[in-house]
């Protein structure tokens, strides 16, 4: 859990977020104290007129005087903005919670699902190798061999979906973790080959 909430990218796009908004009213306090400038500038002039250089210094002061209450009204705004910025990371926040929960439920219920259906598996494949050797005999009929490979086909089935949906949790924990990477594909290549 603390992998996903320290690197899931886009918690990590949100905090910023929130660390932007709050630099936002700083700034719009910033409007409530003079100003200072201070600027150079060099000019140099050939011309068949006249040549030389022309050098100039300016600085300048701006106080600022009541305005209205625009100071404060852009900072309530930025507070504002944060706060919103601040509720978005944490509602995502809770989001990335709950998924992060729920991934890694899936993950382990969908490996015990696997183990179950590989062994609904191996227990068709002796139902339908008994009930070949029964009609062999005599002993069952030939529709009784084919609702056993049936069985067999549907517990195959199941059993490559819940492989299917244990790599699909997986891939969800790696991308809510912020760990996704060209390396787990290959894994899971190698895993499903």
């Amino acid at each position: 859990m603390a992998r996903a909430l320290g690197e899931n990218r886009g918690l990590e796009t949100l905090k910023l977020a929130v660390d932007l908004a709050k630099l936002g009213i700083d700034l719009e306090k910033a409007g409530r104290f003079p100003t200072v400038g201070l600027g150079l500038s060099a000019e140099y002039t050939d011309s068949a007129v006249s040549d030389g250089t022309d050098t100039s210094l300016t600085f300048s002061l701006s106080l600022p005087f009541y305005q209205g209450g625009l100071v404060n009204a852009r900072v309530r705004e930025a507070a504002s903005e944060h706060n919103a910025a601040r509720a978005s990371y944490e509602s995502a926040r809770r989001d990335v919670q709950r998924q992060t929960l729920q991934a890694f439920h899936g993950v382990n219920s969908q490996l015990r699902r696997i183990q179950a259906l590989a062994e609904a598996v191996r227990a068709g494949e002796s139902a339908l190798q008994a009930k070949e050797e029964g009609f062999a005999a005599g002993l069952t009929t030939n529709i009784e061999v084919l609702d056993a490979q049936r069985d067999l086909f549907r517990a195959e089935r199941d059993y490559l979906k819940a492989r299917y949906d244990y790599v699909l949790q997986v891939l969800l924990l790696e991308q809510l973790a912020g760990q996704l990477d060209e390396s787990d594909i290959a894994r899971i290549n190698h895993w499903l080959g």
